[in-house]
């Protein structure tokens, strides 16, 4: 229901530019694929991350890419396009949440960052290191990928690659925690049209979070 919305305000999208002031049902939907990256000391040094867009968005995003006519677009207008996501996406912690026994994980910047089409959707690929590697033995460590504003919507592929766990310990496992919002809030948010704003509270609401345990 949400991706004809796509259409009414994709003129106004350039690359990835969200605000706290977008609008709050989402009007781009995005698959992520997400790894835990540990190294060999068993800490998680940061998350690798994967997103597809979907093809209405894509449409839309890559218009006008395609400069010589040979019906894919151009490598440095795609360079452009994804330079300006990443920038854009370092303002907002590249929409991820990380805590540690409920405090914040202080991320750096996301490098390692790629873009390309593949079945006509746009994908984005980028490593987000931690400032300083983080050990999760014995502690509570979870992560969220979301828009504050519900503008877009990100979830787990449901692919069986949608999280991994890369060269973790044998004993580290994960669990997803599938968002439940209340009647109330599903009624707010399809209740807002694209003349009105949602407060930064309303997209953790329907966010995935998975927890990483290593005993």
């Amino acid at each position: 229901m949400f991706r004809g919305c796509l259409a009414v305000v994709a003129a106004a999208l350039i690359g990835l530019v969200w605000t706290a002031s977008a609008q709050a049902h989402p009007h781009v939907l995005v698959d992520i694929k997400v790894e835990a990256v540990f190294n060999d000391s068993g800490e998680v040094i940061g998350l690798r991350e994967l997103w597809i867009f979907d093809e209405i968005y894509t449409a839309f995003a890559v218009s006008g890419l395609d400069t010589d006519g040979d019906g894919t677009p151009d490598e440095d207008m795609m360079a452009d396009l994804l330079n300006a996501n990443m920038t854009n996406l370092k303002d907002y912690d590249y929409f991820t949440s990380v805590l540690l026994d409920e405090q914040p994980v202080t991320l750096a910047t996301a490098g390692d960052a790629s873009a390309w089409l593949l079945n006509d959707r746009l994908r984005m690929r980028f490593f987000l290191p931690f400032a300083e590697p983080v050990d999760i033995a014995d502690k509570d460590f979870r992560y969220a990928v979301y828009d504050p504003t519900y503008f877009v919507e990100l979830l787990h592929s449901g692919a069986p690659d949608a999280i991994v766990l890369s060269e973790a310990p044998a004993s580290c496992s994960y669990a997803l925690e599938e968002p439940n919002p209340t009647p109330e809030t599903v009624s707010l948010a399809a209740s807002i049209d694209l003349t009105q704003s949602a407060s930064d509270g309303l997209g953790v609401l329907f966010a995935e979070w998975v927890t990483v345990a290593c005993n």
